[in-house]
């Protein structure tokens, strides 16, 4: 491996977080070096490559975002050269024209096979049966028999003269007869376990360099700032929201599912977005937000997940979503690593703000995980401190007086760290953000609330209290249509909503039956609405 290009590369890696004018002249004679030394043809590239996406996400100056992209080039242009066998240290690293390999849901899959994307697959095991089991649901009845005689998936196959180029698509027809009860569909074909390999030799975009929006004004990076005013910030109007036209909507939705693609990871709202229910926002500093939720039959009861992309200067630096009850939300942040070291406390700011206004939520609350349960980088960057710093605290009296005698025993000492026990006792206690005058309910209440019901006046049969609840209903109202498709699984959880709160008031009805329709049509008003409704269940 060549001496002078790990020399440099060390270097500039030192200084990635370094901004001022001194370091920047060095960060550009460095990028010069390492410009006029042969690449690595091991694991240390990816590692460049991630350091230049750094920097050029956050540039100080044109010159800087010129070598960087130069940079970024030739490694691609190294890659695309590189013979398919020496491409083995790459797999899976999201860098261009290399292999990926991965686990990914049907609708994605399908997604990908639209955009006219290459896609091989292998099923785990050949020997198992979980492919008998789904066709004997789905093949028509004069081959059904086929599935008594053969025990084997691989056996099958062959009876059925399915052969390995058109098993994926033969797989996805079979699956997709279950579209109207998507739940089953996920079960059966999660069962299958196939290893997805996305053809990317062809395709540079399906890459972490070149997976981004176009961006009208580039943000030069006169510092990385650590220190904000929070407050502020989520006080700050957001500006007039952009709600893209088709070919900007396909952008969106493009780059969201393959920046997931790239990670082997999905989100729900990323999988099965509803593209029309995409809200565009330009913000401070090189960032936009770009938030959306499912297609209706991927709703949530009662609860609305919306899913968010987060850009700098075009590229997805961040990702997650938001279960959204009236004023109370459930949150998750999740930064890729190679953008680790920037704002991020800027970034969540941005994010709340924009969840915060578009939404009215006022208490945010957030799972163990994202500060280090079953997550051993969270207890070891002690991203714990981070959200508490942030304003969050552990709903645990106990834990919360723990939090607050490790802060007294900071500040007498500034070098004292809280113990890897410590940082894992807190991940026994959500954390939560609460900007509100009072506790918002939360759906584990109203869910609660509503088991006990059908416990104690249905004795567990939820089809008489499913038929009794809507009927009752239906009396006070004195409405007796039904509602759209897309809208009978909410309208049952609003009936039994109001049977297990014993609402009198017709308002309240009326406006749940309103909900019913507009869960399934439009995230926005849906929430506007539940603000109102969940206020019945407050008096």
């Amino acid at each position: 491996m060549n001496p002078s290009f790990i020399s440099n590369f060390k270097n500039l890696l030192k200084i990635q977080t370094h901004w001022n004018s001194n370091f920047i002249l060095q960060k550009i004679e460095l990028l010069k070096l390492l410009k006029q030394n042969d690449l690595p043809n091991t694991k240390l590239l990816i590692k460049y490559n991630d350091l230049l996406l750094f920097l050029h996400t956050h540039p100080a100056n044109e010159e800087l975002l010129r070598l960087t992209n130069s940079e970024l080039e030739r490694i691609a242009k190294f890659l695309k050269r590189l013979p398919q066998a020496d491409k083995i240290h790459f797999e899976n690293s999201g860098l261009p024209y290399t292999n990926l390999y991965s686990r990914l849901s049907c609708d994605l899959i399908s997604w990908l096979i639209e955009q006219q994307i290459e896609i091989n697959c292998d099923l785990i095991s050949p020997e198992g049966t979980e492919l008998v089991e789904l066709l004997k649901l789905t093949l028509p009845d004069i081959e059904k028999e086929f599935t008594a005689i053969c025990d084997t998936n691989e056996s099958l196959l062959e009876v059925l003269k399915i052969r390995n180029k058109n098993l994926l698509p033969f797989i996805l027809n079979q699956c997709n007869q279950f579209n109207s009860s998507p739940l089953v569909k996920d079960f059966h074909f999660d069962k299958l376990q196939l290893i997805i390999n996305v053809q990317t030799k062809a395709n540079k975009y399906l890459s972490k360099t070149y997976n981004r929006l176009a961006v009208r004004e580039i943000f030069y990076q006169p510092e990385i700032c650590k220190k904000w005013n929070y407050n502020e910030i989520l006080n700050k109007p957001l500006p007039k929201v952009h709600i893209p036209d088709s070919e900007w909507n396909s952008k969106i939705v493009s780059v969201s599912k393959i920046k997931l693609l790239l990670l082997q990871r999905e989100t729900e709202p990323v999988s099965y977005m509803d593209a029309g229910s995409i809200r565009y926002y330009e913000l401070e500093r090189g960032i936009s937000i770009a938030v959306f939720t499912m297609v209706p039959e991927r709703q949530l009861p009662l609860e609305s997940y919306v899913g968010y992309t987060l850009f700098k200067n075009g590229y997805p630096a961040a990702y997650g979503g938001a279960w959204i009850l009236g004023n109370r939300a459930l949150f998750g942040i999740n930064i890729f690593d190679w953008f680790r070291g920037g704002e991020s406390g800027f970034i969540m700011a941005q994010l709340l703000r924009t969840y915060r206004q578009l939404f009215s939520v006022d208490y945010f609350e957030i799972e163990p995980y994202q500060y280090g349960l079953n997550n051993p980088e969270g207890i070891e960057s002690g991203a714990f401190w981070f959200y508490y710093r942030f304003g969050f605290k552990p709903l645990d009296p106990e834990l919360s007086r723990l939090a607050k005698q490790e802060v007294d025993k900071m500040q007498k000492n500034k070098l004292y760290r809280s113990s890897k026990n410590t940082l894992l006792r807190f991940t026994e206690s959500n954390l939560a953000l609460n900007l509100a005058k009072y506790t918002p309910i939360a759906m584990w209440q109203i869910r609660n609330r509503i088991t006990n019901m059908l416990h104690t006046n249905y004795k567990d049969d939820r089809q008489w209290a499913k038929a009794d609840c809507i009927k009752k209903f239906q009396t006070i109202t004195g409405d007796t249509k039904t509602v759209s498709e897309y809208s009978d699984n909410a309208f049952i959880d609003f009936a039994f909503i109001c049977a297990a709160y014993k609402l009198t008031d017709q308002n309240a009805y009326r406006l749940a039956a309103k909900l019913s329709e507009l869960k399934a049509q439009d995230v926005y008003k849906y929430q506007d609405s539940l603000h109102i409704f969940l206020e019945f269940l407050r008096k």
